[in-house]
């Protein structure tokens, strides 16, 4: 009975689940809000910049994204739950 068992527990921890990042969703000027991105999109961003003088935000998921830097933009990807906070 236990050998049964102990196989069924070693094939369901060993499947896929399917997990999805789940990002803070923001551009300036809308609330925020939490998506649950697409299996495509494995990580959170968030990017900022000025615009005439203003701090502009826009956050959400992205499939793939280089760390960036630059005198006028900043751009910050993560892989973990609402790390683009």
């Amino acid at each position: 009975m236990k050998a049964p068992f102990a196989i069924l527990l070693a094939a369901c921890l060993c499947m896929d689940g399917g997990y999805t990042i789940k990002c803070y969703n923001h551009l300036s000027g809308t609330p925020e809000t939490i998506e649950i991105c697409p299996d495509s999109q494995y990580f959170c961003y968030k990017s900022s910049w000025i615009d005439g003088g203003e701090m502009e935000i826009e956050k959400g998921c992205v499939a793939s994204c280089p760390e960036f830097r630059s005198s006028y933009k900043s751009l910050l990807c993560c892989r973990k739950d609402k790390c683009n906070q």
